[in-house]
């Protein structure tokens, strides 16, 4: 397939006549047969794995494949059981739509819970407008277990009884809302204000209810009221019952790990807690507390962290505690610490993430005495369920709902570590053009690389088409070494962590330029959510990017503040107070207008391509409005219903990344799809005429 160019391109790199698939609406998941390369709907549609447990006789692993369809624009939810020995993965119940948090439109992690022998599970499911507790088996439906008035927010099974919470019932909850729409909603300090409708905001199941907020970035249904303890007794089973004492939990490390020989596994902080960034910064280390008071301190450099990289622990075989690490690279290492004789060994290093591989959703590995069962995902493999060996440390598949997409040949990416010029050390992965000659145009896909490369925290700017595109593709995880820097006031340091990035990004920028790898005159940068917010700052305090895609509105603009922290008491106040940003009406010493992308629109040389969820547009609204007036180069698309992770509607990401890769190419290479859209591309080349007109000559 060939692209188009507009004259006084660049001459074209022999990468650039490389085939690349654009069927962003394929049908279904794409198998190796079909395409040669991967596709926007490769990445729209990989399958997620979540949920899991492991059944009370220790024989099977229960877990949750999510899969998007594009074509169908629907996302659906399918349970499965496995034998941890080995064999075929078994379907439980039926398909389902799964259960997304109202605002984020991310999918809730849902915990499969067994029954005592080891027939069936229980979880949350969406039943027309309910959210029930089914019980799921092979070959059979999903049963309702407990159907209440109200939708069931958690539970637990305890023997007998199933307990579990609720809020207000739906009735209510309906009843209430409607009377608020007919007499006018009170603009309270819960209402959302970043463009979120005030009624009928989500949607759960085939209800349509108000979302309002709670604290800084929850959400939950107008009128809902406090949580309520319930429990009931589950009809027709032999009585749901907690997990064997033969075998461990495992869990992250926010509280008590309770194993066998009388010890526990606990946190001891090191450091104290900043109250702005919660335990974000907060470093711990690995303490087991046994009978009558004492305590193992593990003295390895491995058992100290901040939850990012110490992440979770549980109990092995003979007291052995095994812990996951993650390293620099967003590979985990599994160790094994006896701690009555404080000595340590390694267990397992697969070269990949063992926590789900998701930016925002990450659980762990639960264990039996001799394995622990896992969700492996890396750079170039999607996730896929493992088992690994405590003893051995071999790790074996046990399930891959992503075999189609794993078989596609993938780019290798390229580990790389540089320092920036204060000595702080960053990563990320590079992933480049297989044909190239010359210096190539460079995408940094900003700001976190785990698991599977897909783009960013949430898919924007997928690295490998990027690479098939004729472009370098680098993703990053910036360095969060002095985010939580305070001046000599004792307060944050404004945007430490903004800087920090920028900091990170001249340097690779340079050494990539140095080693002739690529063309530093023709460098652009993506990020959603967070990666956004840095996008925009650092297009706007550097001369480095000719070209940027924002997947989200950004919160370093006054505008912004009030829009999203209206009032004195806003939850919402505290993310802008965290990094060091005063209230607008209250900045004595101009911290706005020296930061602000909008106030310093001028500085801002980059062709923005702005693609927000319609949840929070508004946000976006006042970088994109001062660039169009000042005559910058900015074009925008929103997504409408959509929430801030975009999860809901597969055709959303199908779209953005196949928009993102269109209008990084479009700057970059100077091409354009020969399928695009004609009404895109007639608009962006008055955006080009426009911009080249404004250059000095």
């Amino acid at each position: 397939m060939q692209y188009h160019r507009f004259p006084g391109c660049t001459p074209p790199m022999a990468a650039c006549l490389a085939v690349l698939v654009i069927s962003g609406c394929a049908a279904r998941a794409a198998t190796p047969s079909d395409h040669a390369e991967i596709n926007y709907a490769d990445i729209a549609e990989i399958r997620t794995i979540d949920g899991l447990s492991i059944s009370p006789d220790g024989r099977f692993a229960a877990y949750r494949v999510v899969t998007p369809s594009v074509a169908e624009n629907r996302v659906v939810e399918q349970w499965y059981r496995v034998p941890i020995d080995g064999g075929t993965p078994e379907a439980l119940g039926d398909a389902a739509e799964p259960i997304m948090m109202p605002l984020h439109d991310v999918l809730e992690l849902e915990v499969s819970q067994w029954n005592a022998d080891s027939s069936a599970i229980y979880v949350r499911r969406l039943a027309g407008p309910a959210i029930e507790i089914h019980r799921l088996a092979p070959g059979g439906a999903s049963i309702p277990a407990v159907a209440d008035a109200a939708n069931v927010e958690s539970f637990t099974l305890d023997g007998p009884l199933i307990r579990y919470q609720v809020r207000a019932a739906r009735a209510d909850i309906d009843a209430r809302q409607a009377k608020e729409a007919r007499e006018g909603v009170h603009f309270g300090t819960s209402v959302f204000s970043e463009g979120l409708s005030m009624t009928r905001s989500a949607q759960t199941g085939t209800r349509e209810p108000s979302i309002r907020r709670l604290g800084a970035i929850g959400a939950v249904e107008a009128y809902a009221g406090p949580l309520q303890d319930k429990a009931a007794v589950i009809a027709g089973d032999r009585g749901p019952a907690v997990r064997a004492t033969a075998l461990s939990p495992s869990m992250g490390l926010r509280g008590p790990v309770h194993g066998s020989g009388g010890l526990d596994i606990v946190l001891k902080a090191v450091d104290a807690p900043d109250p702005l960034w919660i335990d974000h910064f907060q470093r711990n280390r690995i303490v087991a507390r046994g009978r009558g008071g004492k305590r193992y301190v593990c003295t390895h450099a491995v058992c100290e962290g901040r939850p990012e990289s110490l992440f979770f622990a549980t109990f092995g075989a003979g007291g052995e505690v095994v812990i996951a690490r993650r390293d620099i690279g967003s590979k985990t290492t599994l160790y094994g610490w006896t701690p009555r004789s404080n000595t340590l060994r390694t267990i397992a290093a697969p070269g990949s993430l063992l926590d789900g591989g998701g930016s925002y959703k990450r659980f762990p590995c639960p264990a039996t005495a001799r394995f622990l069962v896992c969700v492996e995902a890396g750079t170039t493999r999607p996730p896929r369920l493992v088992r690994i060996d405590l003893a051995s440390g071999a790790v074996t598949q046990l399930a891959n709902p992503n075999v189609g997409l794993a078989e596609k040949p993938h780019i290798e990416a390229r580990f790389l570590t540089w320092t920036d010029t204060r000595g702080r050390e960053s990563s990320g992965y590079l992933v480049l053009p297989p044909v190239r000659t010359g210096h190539v145009p460079l995408v940094i896909t900003t700001t976190i690389c785990r698991g599977y490369l897909r783009g960013g925290a949430v898919p924007l700017a997928p690295e490998q088409i990027l690479a098939r595109r004729g472009m370098a593709a680098l993703c990053v995880s910036a360095s969060d070494e002095g985010g939580d820097a305070r001046g000599p006031d004792g307060k944050p340091v404004p945007l430490a962590l903004h800087d920090a990035a920028l900091a990170a990004y001249k340097a690779i920028i340079s050494q990539l330029a140095a080693e002739g790898t690529i063309d530093p005159a023709r460098v652009a940068i993506t990020g959603h959510s967070f990666g956004a917010i840095i996008a925009a700052h650092v297009i706007t305090h550097s001369d480095l990017f000719s070209a940027a895609v924002m997947g989200t509105g950004i919160t370093t603009d006054p505008a912004v503040f009030t829009i999203s922290a209206p009032h004195a008491d806003s939850p919402r106040a505290l993310s802008f107070h965290g990094t060091g940003l005063p209230a607008p009406e209250d900045d004595p010493d101009g911290i706005w207008a020296s930061v602000s992308p909008s106030l310093n629109v001028a500085r801002i040389k980059a062709a923005v391509l702005m693609q927000p969820p319609e949840d929070e547009w508004l946000m976006a609204l006042p970088l994109f409005s001062a660039l169009d007036r000042s005559g910058g180069t900015v074009d925008m698309y929103v997504y409408p219903r959509a929430g801030h992770m975009l999860q809901k509607y597969p055709s959303h990401v199908a779209w953005r990344l196949r928009r993102s890769v269109e209008w990084l190419a479009f700057w970059l290479l100077g091409e354009e799809a020969p399928d695009g859209d004609t009404a895109q591309y007639v608009h962006w080349r008055a955006l080009r005429d426009k911009k080249d007109a404004a250059r000095p000559h």
